[in-house]
């Protein structure tokens, strides 16, 4: 019998209505999922990061907050032409660490891998809150961000940081009108350059003799990591620096870095450690003015120790002339808005 246009239409709607609702419910998930999460400390770095012209970041610094602090990629850009970025989270464990640079290197490809080693005495499996939010939440969705779940945290926890409307359905109370912005992952902070967080902060500081006492089966872990960043960087042609930002609580115990030049000499001869606490008066360091808190340099002591450090790469990676193309127009624009926003 043969079909006719009408009850061909019919099966037609039949099929449309519930392609429409499926359609229609994850605009409205989506929708609801986008005013419901709320913006963090650090929430524009993947957005800024992903933003940047494919294959433009030479130099990727990673790590805990002593890079977002500490490094600051506007002045590196500024003395010696080379883009760097600072991609890191707050107390981030060295296995958020690995993570991210493998979704990192999706769209960049850098000369250079910058990774800082306060995280070396630090456990990687029992997640603060503000580490999960930092370095977990607002990671893009794919591939290393589903891993990293799956390695990082319990499977009852799992579609709370891959469907964040699980996590955060209950804040109908906190909602406030910039919650419903659409521009709300995009707005450029005013204290945040590729990476970097500016402040203005001041708090005198005192050198700590205090170390975290040498843990043999957590070294041996995060010498682990460590391995796999230095390896991972290295498929991807990228040289490595481990690095040592400057501190008034130094915090590793002089057995931790002993044993880690000694393994690193021996496994991986071509990476190189730097430690910035051995060069402070290189750069004139000043413990009563340079630092807003014990570990975090504020803007001042930040811009002293990115030019001693601009210097350092530049010697791994060679002199570059700044480019004014559209590569380099990210750098230029934060250099712009830093110069009158900060100086």
């Amino acid at each position: 019998m043969r079909q006719t246009s009408s009850t061909s239409g019919s099966k037609i709607r039949r099929f449309a209505r519930p392609v429409l609702f499926l359609a229609l419910l994850t605009l409205l998930m989506a929708a609801l999922q986008f005013i419901m999460t709320p913006r963090y400390d650090r929430d524009l770095v993947w957005a800024q990061y992903e933003s940047l012209p494919a294959g433009s970041v030479e130099v990727l610094f990673l790590g805990a907050s002593p890079v977002h602090s500490n490094i600051n990629p506007v002045i590196i850009w500024e003395e010696t032409g080379i883009r760097s970025y600072d991609l890191s989270g707050s107390a981030q464990t060295l296995l958020f660490t690995y993570w991210h640079l493998e979704e990192a290197l999706t769209t960049q490809s850098p000369d250079l891998v910058v990774l800082e080693l306060r995280m070396l005495s630090r456990q990687n499996h029992e997640f603060t809150e503000i580490q999960k939010n930092s370095s977990l939440t607002m990671m893009p969705l794919g591939e290393a961000k589903l891993r990293l779940v799956v390695e990082a945290l319990p499977s009852t926890e799992w579609t709370r940081y891959l469907i964040p409307l699980e996590k955060f359905h209950s804040r109908w109370s906190e909602l406030r009108r910039s919650d419903f912005d659409p521009a709300k992952w995009t707005r450029t902070r005013d204290n945040l350059y590729l990476g970097f967080r500016s402040t203005d902060r001041v708090e005198a500081q005192v050198v700590s003799s205090t170390r975290k006492p040498y843990d043999d089966t957590l070294y041996e872990e995060n010498y682990e990591y460590v391995s796999r960043i230095i390896e991972r960087a290295h498929a991807a042609e990228a040289e490595v620096l481990l690095f040592v930002s400057p501190s008034s609580r130094p915090h590793l115990h002089d057995e931790w870095m002993e044993g880690f030049s000694a393994d690193l000499a021996e496994d991986y001869p071509s990476v190189r450690i730097l430690n910035a606490e051995d060069f402070t008066d290189d750069f004139g360091l000043d413990y009563a003015t340079d630092f807003y808190d014990g570990t975090h340099l504020n803007t001042r002591g930040a811009e002293k120790h990115s030019r001693w450090l601009a210097v350092q790469i530049e010697t791994m990676l060679g002199s570059r002339s700044i480019e004014s193309g559209e590569v380099s127009l990210p750098w230029k624009n934060a250099l712009s808005r830093y110069v009158s926003t900060e100086r």
